[in-house]
């Protein structure tokens, strides 16, 4: 395996909820899009609506072909560790993380 993505659909349109790929590959995810973006269109879908939540998917979003450009959301969460110093450098959050992890 060299990735993958999972949408939900969200009305007349999908939403990316994660993407991933070998070695962070901008081609490897563009080429994820894209399906995404031709499946969402096969299920009547106005819009493939994705966050640009790393350099990665900000690299693969093919511009001007039909894809929603949603912006860079500013991580609000706030988390406690019980092992130590969290590097948020190196951490990745995903656009629907604070909705799963907080209930």
């Amino acid at each position: 395996m060299v990735g993958y993505l999972a949408i939900k659909r969200a009305h007349w349109s999908f939403r990316l909820q994660e993407c991933r790929c070998k070695h962070a590959d901008p081609e490897i995810a563009r080429s994820l899009v894209l399906t995404a973006r031709n499946y969402a269109g096969s299920q009547g879908a106005y819009f493939l609506n994705v966050c640009r939540y790393t350099k990665m998917i900000d690299e693969a979003i093919p511009r001007g072909i039909g894809t929603s450009l949603l912006g860079h959301r500013i991580m609000t969460y706030v988390y406690q560790s019980r092992c130590g110093v969290i590097d948020e450098q190196r951490w990745e959050s995903t656009p629907r993380d604070g909705d799963m992890s907080v209930n």
